[in-house]
């Protein structure tokens, strides 16, 4: 008699989506996926060729348009904001995004996360606490040579960097959300990044994958 082969007690299933739309997004999130998030099934789809929120935001629409039982439970868009604003198309951006997130099947799957200018003003915070509106990545590079002189967009840089940052995620995490939680002004100015969502809810998605949280 041949061995009864174990059979998977469930299907298996995507879990996260990530769209990204520059190489340093998907160097670092690749690299938190390998370090921080091993439990979690996570595939990033990087956007190098600068597809442009319109055509992703059509993307998007497409998968949610699908049950996330056979689908991706959680989507996550991140992007920088640098080139909308200075392309002066931020009132499209808003709309569509608005359109978007209003979806009945986007409100429990999908999270945008934005960075401004750059989600080196994301690395900045491991290092600084500031909200200074900067205008476009290279005056945040500026100001991140200050704490890191070599910093450059370099793929296998990026992936050295991330060892000397993921010691410093959490002080990065409470001014990210800080600055996010903090009054304004109307029609204020100020750097800002949504990567402690994504950090909170990767978290949370991790901890419960955990195998000390799985029922025996």
């Amino acid at each position: 008699m041949k061995p009864r082969k174990n059979k998977p007690t469930r299907p298996f299933k995507n879990t996260v989506l990530c769209f990204c739309e520059g190489e340093t997004e998907k160097v670092y999130l690749t690299c938190l996926k390998k370090d921080r998030y091993k439990n979690v099934h996570i595939e990033l789809k990087p956007q190098i060729s600068n597809a442009g929120f319109k055509n992703i935001f059509y993307d998007i629409e497409q998968l949610l348009a699908e049950p996330p039982e056979t689908n991706y439970k959680y989507i996550f868009y991140v992007l920088d904001m640098d080139v909308i604003y200075g392309d002066n198309r931020i009132n499209e951006y808003k709309n569509q995004k608005k359109s978007v997130e209003s979806l009945d099947q986007a409100k429990e799957r999908l999270t945008i996360i934005e960075s401004r200018p750059c989600i080196e003003f994301w690395f900045l915070l491991h290092y600084k606490n500031t909200d200074k509106c900067f205008v476009n990545c290279d005056e945040i590079i500026v100001e991140l040579c200050k704490h890191i002189p070599e910093y450059c967009k370099n793929q296998n840089y990026i992936t050295s960097l991330y060892k000397e940052l993921k010691n410093k995620l959490e002080t990065a995490r409470q001014r990210s959300e800080a600055i996010c939680k903090k009054e304004r002004v109307d029609n204020e100015d100020y750097s800002y990044s949504g990567m402690h969502i994504l950090i909170r809810i990767l978290d949370d998605l991790q901890n419960k994958t955990s195998p000390n949280n799985q029922i025996k």
